[in-house]
């Protein structure tokens, strides 16, 4: 009796330890959520005005030149040219100047919504960038951006992601 007993005990602390390890999740059961831009630049200014802005983004494979025409603007808690601010929600125009011929999903991604905001397809070790409106230079920056990883499957899961976010301040451009 006593051998029985005995091998029901084991038989209940295997079976026991099987489920345990079960939901513990000892296999491991990943989401397939892709990497974004690993770059990411916003732009801010403390007011800006209609007309047209140029962009340029310069990195060691690539360069390229952007007009961004901004139409509209919603004006907050003021009135006039110097105290617009607010949202168009622009898109940029890219010609590329320099470096291998890019394809399209290469190209940067530039939008006006409340500043400019500039994404990047691919994870350059140096970025230039020169904002201007109809001629008045608001921005003359190099960036050497300092990427860290992203798991966002977790960490036992692919894709490792390359994430760089930085804000930078511009000018304001003055009404001529």
């Amino acid at each position: 009796m006593k051998m029985k007993t005995y091998f029901r005990l084991m038989l209940t602390s295997v079976l026991l330890g099987a489920c345990a390890v079960g939901v513990t999740g000892c296999a491991t059961t990943c989401t397939e959520i892709g990497c974004g831009d690993p770059v990411r630049i916003s732009i801010t200014a403390e007011s800006w005005l209609t007309g047209d802005y140029t962009l340029s983004v310069t990195t060691p494979e690539r360069a390229f030149t952007c007009s961004i025409p901004v139409a509209v603007l919603d004006s907050q808690d003021t009135t006039g040219a110097a105290g617009q601010t607010g949202s168009s929600g622009s898109q940029a125009t890219c010609t590329q100047t320099a470096g291998p011929v890019a394809e399209p999903w290469e190209f940067p991604s530039i939008y006006f919504d409340l500043g400019f905001s500039i994404n990047l397809s691919w994870a350059p070790n140096e970025v230039g960038l020169s904002l201007s409106y109809e001629g008045q230079e608001l921005l003359e920056e190099r960036v050497g951006p300092s990427y860290s990883t992203l798991t966002p499957n977790g960490p036992d899961c692919g894709p490792a992601c390359l994430n760089f976010q930085v804000t930078l301040d511009a000018r304001s451009p003055t009404a001529d």
